[in-house]
């Protein structure tokens, strides 16, 4: 991040923010963006602090930004960044259905297990240790003999919730409305969907060239193929029906 932001950083207008994921959230790179006269909106990596935070989440005390979707906003402020807390329903029953699944999944592996121990049956492969030159004798047990498939699943979802669930945290430099950092930090999905596009449907990654013309040719390619595939897109209605 810190060489990709000396790269553009000249090509940026004074007083613009950069946007980006948390994975670039670090102080170093917080503060050159401050230096340059330029603003920052990105993702908080989450502490435990921000999960007494979460814990004490109530419809009446932060601002409802959308009804319809159930997002709220707290917005926390310090001497040089501001903390916007959201909690998303619509985010929290997406995440709620996905920890749902991997409990199912991880019952239906159990009971699978039980049988085989049941019946007598040799340890499937991923259960074993891969390498000829180790001699182990292993044993597994599951808890399904003394307990019920609900009692099972129960346990299964109270061990995969975190707390965090329909929760995030946006951090700026900027004081700003709730709605519009939530809309501005979206808007990355479209820089985001446009790479995904070019490693993914063009085909530009890795470049396996060991010259410098080689990897411009390469890029080049690329960029005149999503160009192609983007004019392509816009002309077709409805887009969404129609696979690169």
């Amino acid at each position: 991040m810190k060489e990709t932001y000396r790269q553009v950083k000249d090509d940026l207008t004074y007083g613009s923010t950069m946007i980006f994921d948390a994975g670039a959230n670090q102080k170093d790179i917080l503060d050159s963006i401050i230096d340059d006269d330029r603003h920052f909106l990105t993702r908080k990596k989450l502490n435990k602090s921000d999960d007494k935070l979460f814990a004490q989440f109530s419809e009446e005390t932060w601002e409802c930004i959308d009804a319809e979707k159930g997002e709220y906003c707290l917005k926390k402020m310090s001497p040089s960044r501001v903390n916007y807390y959201f909690f998303s329903g619509e985010l929290y029953d997406l995440e709620m259905k996905g920890m749902e699944k991997k409990a199912l999944k991880k019952l239906k592996e159990a009971k699978s297990l039980q049988d085989d121990i049941e019946k007598g049956k040799k340890l499937k492969k991923r259960y074993q240790i891969d390498n000829v030159l180790i001699k182990a004798t292993i044993s597994l047990q599951t808890k399904l003999t003394e307990i019920s498939d609900d009692v099972a699943l129960d346990i299964l979802r109270e061990k995969g919730t975190t707390g965090r669930e329909g929760f995030f945290c946006l951090v700026s430099d900027r004081d700003m409305d709730p709605l519009e950092v939530r809309t501005m930090y979206r808007s990355k999905d479209i820089a985001e969907k446009l790479f995904s596009s070019m490693k993914s449907n063009i085909g530009v990654r890795p470049i396996k060239t060991w010259t410098e013309n080689g990897v411009y040719g390469v890029l080049l390619i690329g960029f005149l193929a999503q160009a192609m595939v983007s004019v392509t897109r816009i002309l077709s209605e409805p887009v969404s029906s129609r696979a690169t």
